[in-house]
């Protein structure tokens, strides 16, 4: 009788609902939960009133599933049958653990519908590299980080990295021996410049420090494990943490940009240059959705023996190992609190009581949703709380999003200048 309760209940949960999206008529799927969602970060239902089925275009990744960019800070994804199923399977939980107040990086979702005509399934989600305010934004550094040496740079100083692959099958893009001469002549198979700019870029992003305070370096550590132990208990493996860094010079140049409340704003000094960055990071983790298969094992006996080491092949306890633990080290709490006065420096402080703001821009942004989570400092007794603040209303604006490679998600911290100049990477 109870399981026939429980039955019961997941199917009412699940019946479809229908809506109107771009003139269509949609499902929507397991909606109870993500009106709770919807509700939690004050996402009106009609956040999807810009998106057109036309704007979705292939995206960046292995993947390449279909995304659309909304101009008020939203993405919508085209599912896989699996993509649908996993989601599907961890609807409740994901939302119980967006309502526990918990920090997360974990990307939020807020609708998961189907097209009937095509048979399709879709996810709206927030944007981690959506800036409220910003019609451009122009990111010092996007990486998209996996704990492994699949970890990639993706931007420089607003440019895209074109990827530049070397596969152990492509014999025709002559991937034997070459990375070891940058400059040679003889192969004229590929843009070398491109491969050298590409494997520096990777080398970076898996061996670079991020430079946060000690506050947010423990807050980060703190994060990802409850995050990762999430996704150990959903058995997915394949997941990226985004990370997306803006620079500027001064205080004053990021308070008029609204980013000076952001949880994972500091300030690092340029070994190289002796200049002070006034950094921001935005974080999310993406893609969670991957279970282990049999396509998964065979990918891994091959990448055992021509991929580099660690693996992002691997069973997911391996995986969420791999990924706390390097992304924990990889986070130093050298940092500079920009709102504690230094004799050196002389900052000074935030007007009002001493407070960081929440993961995103202008107060923490997920998907242009502000959300203020403030870190209450006590200076004198070095003592950290963390309460979980109120949310506003998505603002529009006529940012589009950063590209294929966008997430959800948000957050903050900084990044030190590679030693390596040559390439500019």
């Amino acid at each position: 009788r109870i399981q026939l309760m429980a039955d019961e209940e997941a199917k009412a949960m699940n019946e479809s609902k229908m809506m109107e999206l771009d003139e269509k008529k949609v499902n929507l799927i397991a909606d109870a939960h993500f009106s709770r969602m919807r509700k939690l970060d004050q996402v009106p239902m009609d956040f999807l009133k810009d998106f057109k089925f036309s704007n979705l275009s292939q995206g960046g990744g292995k993947g390449g599933s279909p995304l659309a960019f909304t101009p008020n800070g939203f993405i919508v994804k085209e599912l896989s049958e699996g993509d649908h199923e996993s989601l599907l399977e961890m609807t409740e939980s994901l939302v119980e653990l967006m309502e526990s107040k918990n920090h997360s990086f974990l990307c939020k979702f807020y609708l998961h519908f189907e097209d009937p005509e095509t048979g399709k399934f879709y996810a709206a989600m927030g944007n981690v590299f959506y800036v409220r305010g910003q019609k451009k934004s122009i990111w010092k550094y996007l990486f998209d980080l996996k704990g492994n040496r699949d970890d990639k740079l993706m931007h420089l100083d607003g440019r895209k990295i074109k990827e530049i692959h070397k596969r152990f099958y492509m014999f025709y893009n002559c991937w034997f021996g070459c990375d070891s001469c940058f400059k040679c002549t003889c192969c004229e198979c590929c843009d070398w410049t491109d491969r050298e700019k590409y494997i520096n870029g990777k080398n970076f992003a898996f061996d670079g420090k991020l430079h946060v305070t000690k506050a947010q370096q423990k807050l980060f550590a703190k994060t990802i494990a409850t995050d990762v132990e999430f996704l150990l208990s959903r058995e997915v493996m394949d997941y990226s943490l985004l990370v997306g860094v803006q620079s500027f010079e001064s205080m004053e140049a990021v308070k008029e940009a609204g980013l000076d409340r952001n949880d994972f704003f500091c300030i690092y000094k340029n070994e190289a240059t002796g200049k002070l960055e006034y950094l921001v990071y935005f974080l999310g983790i993406v893609d969670y959705f991957q279970k282990w298969n049999t396509a998964k094992t065979i990918a891994n006996c091959i990448k055992s023996v021509f991929a580099p080491h660690p693996l992002s092949t691997v069973r997911p306890p391996l995986y969420a190992m791999q990924f706390r633990t390097h992304l924990v080290a990889k986070f130093v709490g050298d940092g500079i609190d920009p709102f504690e006065e230094d004799d050196d420096t002389k900052l000074g402080g935030r007007s009002g009581n001493n407070t960081l703001g929440g993961f995103g821009s202008n107060g923490g942004s997920v998907g242009g949703v502000e959300l203020s989570s403030h870190l209450e400092r006590k200076t004198r007794q070095g003592s950290l709380s963390v309460h979980m603040g109120s949310v506003s209303k998505p603002v529009v604006t006529d940012q589009p999003g950063s590209g294929p490679e966008s997430g959800l998600g948000s957050g903050g911290a900084s990044m030190r200048q590679p030693k390596d100049t040559e390439t500019g990477i």
